[in-house]
């Protein structure tokens, strides 16, 4: 079996905020299935699932402390109708 290190051939500088591991053959545990991993090089586009069949029923929420935030944020520009708009939306 040959290591992934002989099929990886990095071509480019990664961003410096991925640091890449100093072994190219470590696992990347539970990321992704393989369907979905061969969907990937096959379409070249990531699969994402929309947020009604996630598992999580908070994924995807603003906390209490998030929404006060930007309701002040929007005062503070002056925008009321965002506030509402935000409001109705979430």
């Amino acid at each position: 079996m040959n290591n992934m290190s002989e099929f990886i051939k990095i071509d480019r500088v990664p961003n410096p905020s991925c640091k890449l591991p100093d072994n190219l053959d470590t696992t990347v545990w539970r990321y992704m299935d393989m369907d979905k991993f061969q969907s990937l090089l096959n379409e070249k586009a990531l699969y994402l699932c929309g947020a009604d069949r996630l598992q999580d029923r908070f994924e995807g929420t603003y906390s209490r402390h998030q929404i006060l935030e930007m309701a002040d944020w929007f005062k503070k520009k002056g925008d009321p109708y965002m506030i509402e708009s935000e409001r109705e939306r979430r």
